[in-house]
């Protein structure tokens, strides 16, 4: 279910491409501590193969997107990048936690 490599470090000659960095942004402290916990316990039990390179930063800003990007997983569905990216993540989160899934 991962999207990206949070234990692989960023080259320098990846630094101006575009390589996605894995990164955690908080709006206050609590969310700073609960994220840094987080990510000493994956690395303590060894989740990945090296340390998470993730980094822990705060929130400058928050820009919602676009109308048109609003819910558009629902309203594209059949769309290539939803099918295989995102439509298999959410399936996998409904089976996880079936609870909490509420399908929207």
């Amino acid at each position: 279910m991962r999207s990206s490599v949070p234990a692989k470090p960023v080259t320098p000659s990846q630094s101006r491409s575009c390589t996605t960095l894995s990164s955690i942004f908080y709006a206050n402290d609590e969310q700073k501590r609960i994220a840094e916990a987080y990510i000493a316990q994956l690395d303590k039990a060894r989740v990945f193969p090296r340390a998470l390179v993730t980094k822990v930063v705060p929130l400058q800003a928050f820009y919602p997107a676009e109308v048109y990007h609003q819910n558009y997983a629902a309203l594209h569905p059949s769309q290539p990048y939803i099918m295989y990216n995102d439509a298999p993540k959410v399936e996998h989160l409904r089976q996880e936690f079936p609870d909490l899934y509420t399908g929207k």
